[in-house]
């Protein structure tokens, strides 16, 4: 048997690194390729057969309710909801839903885009008779997450939170997705504050417990500032075949698109653009003769004639006056750059 009908996805955080994309929305709520990054997650678990999701909240909870609804929206699943008033830590938050939890179950983050087979996590847990298994990932600069080593059989034997250069003995990390057993939760202390990676995997792993790792099946991409947001939106255009728009190529008349592309709905581009790898969402207006590399437009955002965006993040609402040349920048919801502007490596408002 390699499906488990529960899971836990934790969503509760503030995103601060990620200001001012978060100011208005939490995290989980982001958009990647026209859908909020918490859906990949949702329906990645439903493939694999999850029913019962418990979603772990706190900041901007009542946004984050209404736009998951229960669970209708993906399906045959139920989503209940544990809105947190005090931050518990990873594991103390599912420790809190313990009643609830009465076979394996998957624990997932909501606010990294996983498109992952949860299936096949599964199956190696069940291989293994493992207590709990971790999914791991590989990435280039491993000091910024939990490094692990494991025997070949995948039991692991050693990590490293955040570890410095030169503690570095793995590009293997924690990818936040674990396969755990109810009993495992005994092991968290009540009404206390008490993290997966920090306190319970150590605990258990001195213990002699069963804590194995594999790597995962999948996308997996964590989201730590405004531009992986860019990033893995124009990664996941990719994958949906480069062009991804309800407005075909041949309506954009006079513009130059480079793939990945993407537009929403009532997006207009003015002749004479440049178009080289964005995301425009739904009702965003980019001005005559404007160039637009690597970045993202959002909702009803305008761009000004003849502007220049490169590397760019350009929230809801916002205006970007005529003739700004912007690098860089991050534009929050609802900002206004005056015509002429030339921004570099700029937040606004700042944080």
């Amino acid at each position: 048997m390699s499906s488990t009908r529960q899971a836990v996805i934790m969503a509760g955080g503030e995103g601060t690194r990620l200001r001012p994309l978060t100011l208005n929305k939490p995290k989980p709520l982001l958009p990647v390729a026209g859908k909020a990054c918490i859906d990949y997650v949702i329906e990645g678990l439903y493939r694999a057969g999850v029913k019962d999701i418990i979603i772990t909240t706190g900041y901007r909870a009542a946004q984050l309710i209404s736009h998951t609804g229960g669970g209708s929206r993906y399906g045959d699943i139920d989503i209940t909801y544990s809105i947190e008033d005090i931050p518990m830590g990873t594991a103390g938050g599912v420790k809190k839903m313990e009643r609830y939890l009465n076979d394996t179950f998957i624990v997932a983050s909501g606010d990294v885009v996983a498109d992952i087979d949860f299936s096949a996590l599964v199956k190696f847990h069940r291989s293994r008779d493992a207590e709990a298994t971790m999914a791991l990932t590989t990435v280039e600069e491993p000091t910024q997450f939990g490094i692990v080593g494991a025997d070949p059989e995948g039991r692991i034997e050693r990590f490293k939170e955040k570890p410095k250069a030169e503690e570095v003995f793995s590009n293997l990390i924690n990818a936040g997705i674990y396969v755990i057993e109810p009993t495992v939760l005994e092991l968290i202390p009540e009404n206390t504050k008490f993290d997966f990676s920090k306190q319970l995997f150590p605990s258990m792993l001195k213990r002699g417990r069963g804590l194995f790792a594999t790597p995962l099946t999948g996308l997996w991409k964590d989201i730590g500032d405004p531009f992986d947001l860019i990033e893995i939106n124009l990664v996941m255009i990719e994958r949906k075949g480069g062009f991804v728009s309800p407005i075909s190529r041949e309506e954009f008349k006079g513009v130059t698109i480079e793939d990945p592309f993407s537009a929403g709905e009532e997006t207009k581009i003015g002749e004479g653009c440049k178009i080289s790898g964005a995301a425009l969402y739904p009702g965003a207006r980019v001005g005559k003769n404007s160039e637009v590399v690597e970045s993202m437009v959002l909702d009803r955002a305008g761009i000004g004639k003849e502007c220049r965006l490169k590397n760019s993040f350009v929230g809801e609402d916002a205006i970007i006056g005529e003739g700004s040349v912007l690098e860089h920048c991050v534009v929050g919801d609802g900002q206004e750059v005056p015509p002429g502007t030339r921004l570099k490596d700029a937040r606004m408002p700042e944080d």
